[in-house]
C-alpha cells in the first residue's frame, strides 16, 4: 500500500511539474515552499491507508470468519501463521468503500486540475509574447508523452484494486484472483519503465542503439580548400578534412 501511495504521488508530481512549467499558467506555484507543502499534504493523505494496518490481528477466531468467505483456501492457510487485515467488518467496509475511493478521488481530482490547466494554456489560450512558438510546440509534444507515460502506470495501479473491491462487494472472493491482482500490482515498476523508454524519442533511440536495431552512420569526410597567409611568403594552399 505504501508503494502504491508513493507511485501515485510520483505520477501526481509529474503532472503538476508540467503545469508549473508553463509560464502563462495563472495557477502555477512559483514558490518552492508552496510546492513542497502541497506535495507533502498529498503524500500524507495517501499514506493514511497505513493507519489501518493497526487493525490487523492473528486471532484464531478470525479463521472461522475467513472460512465463511472462502471455504476452500490454500493449504498454507492452515499450516502457516495468518495475519488478518482489518478483522472488524465495519472498519473493513469503511476502508474499502469510503476511504480508498476518497483517496483515489482526491488524487484523480488534483491530477485532472493540472491536466486541464496544461491543456488549456497550451492548446486553447493564446500564447503570450514571452513564449516562443518553438517552446510552445516542444511543450505540446512533451505533454503528449507525459500523458502516455502517466496513464499506463495509473491503469495498472487502479484497475486491479477496483476490480477486487467490486467483486468483494458482490460477495465473491477467489484467492486466485487476489494473487493475480497482486502480481499485476507488482508489475507497476516494470510497466512504468517500459512506458518511459517507449514514449520519448531520445530514450527509444538509445535503446535501439544498445540493441543494435539502428546502424550507426559513418561521418562524412569532405575536402575543402582553404587559403591562409604564412608570413611574407604569400599565400599558401592547404586542405581541411571534415
Amino acid at each position: 500500500m505504501a508503494a502504491g501511495a508513493l507511485s501515485a504521488l510520483c505520477e501526481f508530481i509529474c503532472l503538476s511539474s508540467r503545469s508549473n512549467a508553463i509560464t502563462d499558467n495563472r495557477f502555477r506555484m512559483t514558490k518552492k515552499c508552496t510546492r513542497v507543502l502541497y506535495h507533502t499534504l498529498v503524500l500524507f493523505l495517501n499514506l493514511t491507508v497505513l493507519l489501518f494496518m493497526f487493525f490487523t490481528t492473528t486471532e484464531e477466531s478470525q479463521k472461522l470468519e475467513a472460512l465463511k468467505i472462502d471455504p476452500c483456501p490454500t493449504k498454507e492457510f492452515f499450516r502457516s501463521p495468518v495475519v488478518f487485515f482489518i478483522s472488524d467488518s465495519a472498519i473493513r467496509n469503511f476502508f474499502m468503500f469510503f476511504w480508498v475511493p476518497a483517496l483515489l478521488f482526491q488524487t484523480f481530482a488534483n491530477s485532472v486540475f493540472h491536466w486541464a490547466c496544461t491543456i488549456y494554456y497550451l492548446f486553447v489560450a493564446p500564447p503570450s509574447r514571452s513564449t516562443s512558438a518553438e517552446t510552445r510546440r516542444a511543450q505540446r509534444h512533451f505533454l503528449i508523452g507525459t500523458m502516455i507515460q502517466t496513464s499506463i502506470p495509473v491503469l495498472t495501479l487502479m484497475i486491479p484494486p477496483l476490480v477486487l473491491i467490486f467483486l468483494f462487494s458482490k460477495g465473491y472472493y477467489n484467492q486466485g484472483l487476489m494473487n493475480l491482482g497482486m502480481i499485476f500490482y507488482g508489475l507497476n515498476g516494470l510497466v512504468e519503465s517500459l512506458a518511459i523508454l517507449s514514449v520519448y524519442r531520445p530514450y527509444r533511440n538509445a535503446v535501439k542503439d544498445i540493441l543494435n536495431f539502428r546502424k550507426s552512420k559513418e561521418p562524412k569526410v569532405q575536402t575543402i580548400p582553404v587559403r591562409e597567409v604564412c608570413g611574407n611568403s604569400g599565400f599558401g594552399r592547404t586542405h581541411l578534412r571534415i
